[in-house]
């Protein structure tokens, strides 16, 4: 699990351009890491493809912190 949660982090880094350390399972995409909601969407997709899980699109809505975004992971296991 350690490996898919730096993964997550990693595809934050690179579509918000914030340092991996500033990433925190309690950050929050939009007050923290000043994420916009085309930014999330984008996040959600690169997931999506990259652990071939399903997120429906009523669940990208509720997104609000990088542990929600964790949690479409590892949920589906």
């Amino acid at each position: 699990m350690e490996k898919r949660v730096e993964k997550i982090k990693e595809i934050i880094a690179e579509k918000l351009g914030v340092p991996l350390e500033e990433i925190k399972p309690e950050s929050e995409l939009v007050s923290d890491l000043n994420a916009e909601i085309l930014e999330i969407a984008d996040i959600v997709e690169k997931i999506k493809k990259e652990f071939q899980v399903e997120v429906p699109t009523e669940e990208i809505e509720k997104i609000i912190t990088v542990n929600d975004l964790i949690c479409l992971v590892v949920d589906e296991e």
